[in-house]
């Protein structure tokens, strides 16, 4: 009772595996042990889980700077320490008060330890340890409250940021998406353009100016033509031969023309 009223630091967080923590009662001591003749005081941590006695304490190696915790049967790499009591651990046989009432009654009767044991209660009222226990619970609780509302601001500020990585994140995989089908159809753009650039180079060189000029050239011989026959220079027979001769070139001059200007895109006049 007399520890419990000078150690007022004695709560603490503990951090499950599962990523939760819980404030419990955590006990700092030094175990000894003889390695190759030498005793080292090994710092160890007991933390009471808040189903105790039902379940067995967590006791853990707290290695300082200079200490190295070096994997074992009965330490793992984190420091958890495993034991047979750990491990079969069993709650009537470990439950305190079973523990101090087989205490109590195993003493021998004395009337000068029974004496000497009622004046060491009664100077140590249990109200006080408990009013003690109390205000310092209540200390802690003053101290880590503002602490974890600040905690739990930030994880309501980091689950915001979450969701707005996911939704930017969703956006981005339509966008590459979109991206993707417009690269393809730019990629078949310029393959259908290189087979034409190709087809292309296979096509004889033709001026259009000349184009042009045969063409004007001819609609003026076809018009000479009527003209001389309306003024019978020319019989009907001769003028029809060469008729005929002149319309066939002129089709190809505006068949090669008309293409001309669809391959350059350019609209009739």
């Amino acid at each position: 009772m007399l520890a419990w009223e000078h150690h007022c630091d004695f709560l603490s967080f503990k951090a499950y595996d599962d990523g939760k923590s819980k404030v419990l009662l955590c006990l700092h001591g030094t175990i000894p042990i003889t390695y190759l003749s030498t005793l080292y005081n090994i710092p160890v941590d007991f933390w009471i889980p808040t189903e105790y006695p039902k379940v067995p304490p967590i006791a853990f190696v707290v290695p300082t700077s200079s200490m190295l915790v070096r994997p074992s049967r009965n330490v793992d790499v984190s420091g958890r320490c495993y034991h047979p009591y750990l491990h079969q651990w069993s709650t009537q046989s470990n439950d305190p008060n079973a523990s101090s009432k087989k205490v109590i009654n195993s003493r021998p009767r004395s009337l000068s330890g029974t004496s000497s044991s009622n004046q060491r209660y009664n100077m140590i009222p249990s109200t006080t340890v408990y009013d003690k226990v109390k205000s310092c619970c209540n200390e802690y609780l003053e101290r880590s409250v503002p602490e974890l509302h600040r905690i739990m601001a930030i994880e309501e500020d980091l689950s915001k940021s979450q969701e707005l990585i996911r939704q930017e994140k969703f956006n981005l995989i339509e966008l590459e998406k979109v991206l993707d089908n417009k690269l393809n159809f730019v990629k078949m753009k310029i393959t259908e353009i290189d087979k034409l650039i190709e087809q292309a180079k296979n096509i004889p060189e033709v001026s259009v100016d000349d184009i042009l000029s045969e063409d004007n050239a001819t609609e003026d011989a076809i018009y000479y033509l009527g003209k001389a026959l309306s003024t019978e220079r020319i019989d009907l027979n001769t003028y029809m031969k060469s008729i005929r001769t002149l319309a066939r070139e002129q089709f190809m001059h505006r068949a090669l023309i008309g293409k001309i200007r669809r391959q350059t895109m350019l609209n009739k006049s």
